[in-house]
């Protein structure tokens, strides 16, 4: 007898684990239930040229997508700090499962053009089967005007650009150098 009740114990332990990883937690009324605790992860790099940037991505809530969840992020408009331009942003993206977590890859394109790729990580050990979504926060700043492409999954999410990007090219692009008026008003007068 002590050996039946034993084996029962033993097996509702077993039993209501497998049911706790694979039922997972019931959302909430705002969609999202939590299954992973939340993850930061800061990037600095100073590249060839000196430039120095800054990332930083915090994971925040994650779930099974339902219908009642739309997947996007919100980005800020452009921030002046003592480090240089920031853009903060924020929202839903989708995962491969809810225990994925979201970091960031950032390459530089050219000259004061960079790249975040948002990057799945998937996480240790064993999480429910379904499609996940993850609340995500972060910022991107630099030195001085830039443009920005986040992407995930090979696709453009959001282009952005600081107001004064590109601005000292356009001067010169949209007025012709004096040089061609006279040269032009000398081809008319011989």
């Amino acid at each position: 007898m002590r050996k039946f009740l034993v084996l029962i114990a033993f097996a509702s332990v077993v039993t209501g684990s497998v049911f706790a990883v694979v039922g997972g937690p019931e959302p909430g009324e705002d969609g999202m239930a939590i299954t992973s605790g939340g993850s930061s992860s800061a990037t600095t790099s100073v590249d060839e040229n000196g430039t120095n940037w800054h990332s930083e991505i915090s994971n925040l809530n994650s779930s099974c997508m339902s219908g009642n969840i739309s997947t996007g992020l919100n980005f800020s408009d452009f921030k002046e700090t003592e480090e240089g331009q920031k853009v903060e942003f924020s929202g839903t993206v989708s995962t491969a499962n809810p225990c994925t977590t979201i970091e960031t890859k950032i390459s530089e394109n050219s000259e004061n053009s960079y790249s975040m790729d948002l990057v799945e990580k998937s996480g240790n050990g064993t999480c429910i089967n379904c499609l996940g979504a993850r609340q995500i926060e972060g910022s991107f700043i630099t030195e001085g005007d830039y443009r920005l492409e986040v992407t995930k999954d090979g696709e453009t999410l959001k282009e952005l650009e600081t107001p004064e990007y590109g601005e000292e090219n356009k001067d010169e692009s949209y007025f012709p150098s004096i040089g061609f008026f006279l040269g032009f008003l000398q081809s008319l007068l011989t």
